[in-house]
């Protein structure tokens, strides 16, 4: 009787044991793949925030490009209605790309002010360049490109930091905001 009661008890332990490594086993699976999704989370954000990034870059590009090209357009078509229509295309280029650089930037950035006012000088200065044959002045387009590079730096500075927080601290920040939501 007793030794059946031994084995009884060892049998209830060994399930007991069992039970509790399959447990532990499913909560750490669980926490892993908790882990897994905020990381791929972070990488499929990092990855918007990159394409963000090179379209920003590349719409700031091509505004510089507009402006330096603006005045020159204009002059080599020389006069007519091909010299009128050449003329209202670069405008309606350069305020394009403009306003793509408006619409995408954030109006909070420390340099948004600063951008704008730049991108205002480059439009003005364009337009009138078109009709006086001077474009923009080139302290305002080596302005315009220090304060890009400015912008486009601090956001990478972003993205490079969002990627090596590390998961928990994520997780941790965002049960914070939840409690505080």
């Amino acid at each position: 009787m007793e030794k059946e009661m031994a084995t009884a008890v060892a049998a209830l332990f060994a399930a007991f044991v069992a039970l509790l490594v399959g447990l532990t086993t499913a909560l750490i699976a669980r926490r892993n793949a908790g882990l897994q999704a905020v990381i791929n989370q972070q990488m499929k954000h990092a990855e918007f925030r990159q394409a963000w990034i090179d379209t920003l870059r590349q719409e700031m590009a091509t505004l510089r490009a507009l402006a330096l090209t603006s005045t020159h357009s204009s002059l080599a078509s020389g006069t007519g209605d091909g010299a009128v229509q050449s003329a209202a295309k670069a405008r309606f280029d350069i305020l394009a790309s403009a306003t793509t650089v408006r619409l995408m930037m954030d109006r909070k950035d420390q340099d948004y002010d600063r951008l704008v006012d730049l991108i205002e000088k480059i439009e003005a200065e364009s337009f009138e360049g078109a009709d006086t044959g001077e474009g923009p002045r080139d302290k305002d387009l080596h302005n315009f490109i220090e304060v890009c590079q400015d912008i486009l730096k601090r956001e990478w500075e972003v993205t490079k930091a969002d990627m090596h927080r590390l998961p928990a601290e994520y997780a941790r920040s965002e049960e914070a905001k939840r409690r505080r939501a």
